[in-house]
């Protein structure tokens, strides 16, 4: 498959209609030709903006793939790989993908002040921790396995909440 003279013309800065081999614009390890065939970003190092290269995300699903689901043919494994990379939360849990595979740092309440006031601290969630195809606070087995790193029994994603005052989870630090 190759792209079509216009379409490298008119939107693609630095294609050559000319060349179909015009390499890795975003410099993410995936092909310019790769990424518009599968309707990635050619301009974007990481399409769904998850915090994770395409290249490198790509790589991961694929692996992670044909660990969890080894009677899946290469058609569908490459397929589900591709369509992870253009979601930025595969399990639907509001902590993005990238943050699920590397780990990230999350504000949680270590204390109270007299004056009934949140203390906060920052635990760093390792990705061993997490798996982003299961949703946050279930393990492989469906029972709830929410992260408290302070042993309070508030789960770190509520007590991020209430450190935060905030409506939402503060997973961007």
């Amino acid at each position: 498959m190759f792209m079509k003279n216009g379409f490298e013309l008119a939107n693609q800065i630095g294609l050559d209609p000319y060349n179909p081999h015009d390499g890795d614009n975003d410099g993410d390890g995936l092909s310019n030709i790769f990424e518009y065939k599968h309707g990635l970003n050619l301009n974007e190092y990481d399409t769904d903006h998850d915090g994770i290269g395409d290249g490198a995300e790509y790589h991961y699903w694929q692996n992670k793939l044909k660990e969890v689901h080894p009677d899946w043919d290469n058609e569908t494994i490459n397929d589900t790989a591709i369509s992870y990379c253009k979601n930025p939360d595969v399990d639907g849990d509001n902590v993005p993908d990238g943050k699920e595979i590397k780990g990230y740092s999350v504000k949680i309440i270590t204390g109270w002040k007299s004056d009934g006031t949140p203390i906060s601290g920052m635990r760093h969630v390792w990705p061993e921790e997490m798996d982003p195809l299961i949703p946050y606070g279930y393990n492989s087995s469906g029972v709830v396995m929410w992260t408290d790193s302070d042993w309070d029994n508030i789960p770190d994603v509520v007590e991020s909440m209430l450190s935060n005052s905030s409506h939402f989870l503060n997973f961007y630090n």
